[in-house]
């Protein structure tokens, strides 16, 4: 059972989620796109196992903050894949500075699926 101050929780931490959420993606598009116009293009083919691996996990995250915004547990489940992804071909749990947000926005993600489907 919810309680009144957790039914208006859940929707500021779902916002909250979704809002640097998409600041994230954004930021990496634009980051992507900057590479790609001045002839520095993501070689996916020309990276070696371990940037493969690495991009990977990036992309998962990328995925999964899009498709939080409909299905959160789906996309709560693929931002923390992305992330153990990325971390463990990393070798280091957690990579400052960016990179820790997305395992706060999956388990922000999660915690509104999980929650929510109680209300």
């Amino acid at each position: 059972m919810t309680t009144t101050f957790e039914r208006k929780l859940i929707p500021f931490i779902r916002w909250i989620a979704r809002v640097v959420g998409s600041l994230i993606f954004a930021f990496v598009i634009l980051f992507i796109l900057g590479y790609t116009f001045t002839g520095h293009a993501p070689d996916f083919a020309g990276m070696n196992p371990k940037e493969q691996i690495m991009f990977t996990g990036l992309f998962l995250e990328m995925i999964g903050i899009l498709l939080a915004w409909k299905w959160e547990g789906i996309g709560a489940g693929l931002i923390i894949v992305g992330y153990a992804v990325f971390q463990i071909t990393e070798g280091k749990l957690f990579t400052p500075p960016i990179f820790p947000i997305f395992l706060i926005l999956g388990v922000m993600f999660g915690y509104c699926w999980l929650r929510g489907r109680r209300m």
